[in-house]
């Protein structure tokens, strides 16, 4: 209520009411209405204020949270989109792994070059080193002492060999990218399949 409403009553009170302490009492009245009116609405004011400010500080308190945990789904949705692609390769490798193991025996029974299923067997390998390196912290070294007196035709030989003992073990790593929990048996097992795939890339680069 403002004061010129005041002033106003006040006015049409003592033109209706020519009685001064009934004028004075409207005039009291109306003052007390209006500092009633203005203090709800200064008690209003605050309370939006301080609704603004609790609005202002929940922002800034959840919007850190809600980026951070963004953020970590979208990575989680990366690394799963990434995992599945590696998947789908090792899975073709271990096709094309197959089939170069078989093409390497059927050459080395005929005594024919090495060369092309060597190197998709190397190829595969590669593959297969690169899926299992995320679930590695530290790939094993190779020493290839162990061949320095080998002949083309005896390195053919153990890589075949390798390659056959090596593909039930690969397979094995397919089944398990399909269960629901990882055998710790199987985790332990990793470093030495490495190993051995290292050591089969380095005799299939030998081959010719």
């Amino acid at each position: 209520m403002t004061g010129y409403f005041i002033e106003t009553l006040f006015v049409v009170i003592l033109a209706q009411d020519v009685d001064p302490q009934a004028a004075e009492r409207a005039r009291a009245a109306a003052e007390a209405a209006q500092r009633a009116a203005e203090q709800r609405a200064a008690q209003q004011e605050q309370q939006d204020r301080e609704r603004s400010q609790r609005a202002l500080k929940d922002f800034l308190t959840d919007s850190p949270r809600v980026a951070i945990a963004g953020a970590v789904s979208n990575a989680d949705r990366t690394r799963e989109r990434e995992r599945g692609i590696e998947y789908e390769k090792f899975l073709s490798a271990f096709q094309s792994f197959q089939d170069a193991t078989q093409e390497l025996g059927e050459a080395l029974g005929f005594k024919a070059k090495l060369k092309n299923s060597a190197k998709n067997i190397e190829k595969s390998t590669t593959v297969f080193l690169g899926f299992l390196k995320r679930s590695s912290k530290e790939r094993p070294r190779f020493d290839s002492s162990e061949f320095k007196d080998f002949t083309v035709g005896q390195l053919g030989w153990e890589a075949l060999a390798t390659a056959e003992r090596l593909t039930p073990r690969l397979a094995a790593v397919i089944q398990n990218e399909n269960e629901a929990t990882t055998d710790i048996q199987f985790l332990s097992s990793l470093p030495q399949l490495e190993m051995e795939l290292l050591r089969l890339q380095w005799m299939t680069q030998k081959l010719k």
